[in-house]
């Protein structure tokens, strides 16, 4: 197992040839195989040579992980005290092998329909910005290929093929489109009420993905409210791609040129950090509480989107955004 883990091909072959090891051992403490512990170990030669050699791509350890959910990051599975399922470790893919990865087993005779810790392939979370241009694009390939089926289903904390591929950036528009001809239905509304333009808003790194949807894909149901009262405009506003990286972002500006009304009331209790408001906070409120630099950059989106100057003299929205300010 150290060879595989070291990825020391000379050695491993020395090892079987001489019938000191098996490509299907399993080690007694975990059950991994050494093709689990060339993934875990981002040994691509390790792993040719195992799968080459006849090791079986579907046999997980002892806790049921599976090579391509490894390849995925899936390390080990939490369970609680009566042994129910508590929650997963993933180490997110990052770099180019783990896909080489995914491939090589798949043509190995990899099953991509399985189940781990209650997740399907698409219910990880398998966005990384270090990924290349197309690597999501290719992975969702992979799986349309396998006449996987599973792209629709939502898991625990919302991870769903929709949600990495409005988060895969310069590859955004590219992963929707290949959903949508997957038969994906990107206009379906989730249990807590929100639809692609909130999640886009919400997730996305800039407003590529909600361009997309929108002008695209015709889902454009712009001030729809969820369950906590929140419009897509509320989740941008608090997206950490608006907050941390605004000059990149443009979802706050494309929203309200596109008729995202400011003073729709949503509940304070989505976010407990807003106890000092009563009931309901607008998109204003919320930009003036997550403070001065998001303010500023909302009233410049807004005066933007309606085509307004810092010197227009009809103001008047922006005397109303201006006292719920200084009241906050």
């Amino acid at each position: 197992m150290n060879a595989c883990a070291r990825g020391d091909v000379q050695l491993m072959r020395q090892l079987i040839t001489d019938g000191q090891g098996g490509v299907n051992d399993r080690l007694s403490s975990s059950g991994k195989t050494p093709l689990l512990v060339a993934i875990e170990s981002n040994s691509l030669e390790a792993i040719k040579y195992l799968l080459q050699a006849g090791s079986d791509p579907n046999i997980g350890d002892d806790e049921g992980i599976l090579p391509v959910f490894a390849c995925l990051g899936i390390r080990k599975i939490k369970r609680d005290a009566d042994g129910s399922l508590s929650h997963h470790l993933q180490r997110t893919p990052s770099g180019q092998d783990w896909l080489e990865t995914l491939e090589l087993l798949i043509q190995y005779g990899a099953s991509v329909h399985e189940i781990v810790a209650n997740k399907t392939m698409t219910m990880t979370n398998i966005c990384n910005r270090r990924h290349g241009e197309g690597t999501l694009v290719q992975f969702f390939r992979l799986l349309v290929n396998e006449h996987y089926q599973d792209f629709d289903v939502v898991g625990r904390g919302g991870y769903s093929a929709l949600i990495s591929a409005i988060r895969g950036r310069n590859s955004a528009a590219a992963a929707l489109d290949l959903l949508a001809k997957a038969g994906v239905s990107l206009d379906r509304v989730s249990k807590d009420g929100r639809h692609p333009l909130h999640l886009a808003a919400a997730e996305g790194h800039d407003s590529k993905p909600l361009e997309h949807l929108y002008g695209t894909y015709g889902i454009n149901d712009i001030n729809r409210q969820d369950s906590w009262g929140w419009t897509p405009l509320h989740g941008a506003i608090d997206s950490d791609s608006n907050k941390f990286h605004h000059e990149h972002c443009g979802k706050v500006r494309f929203l309200l040129a596109n008729g995202a009304d400011p003073n729709i009331k949503g509940l304070k209790t989505k976010m407990k950090s807003f106890r000092r408001f009563e009931k309901y906070l607008t998109p204003v409120e919320l930009a003036a509480h997550l403070g001065t630099k998001v303010y500023e950059n909302f009233l410049s989106d807004l005066k933007a989107a309606i085509g307004r100057t810092n010197d227009d003299d009809d103001d008047g929205m922006f005397f109303d955004a201006e006292e719920k300010w200084s009241t906050v």
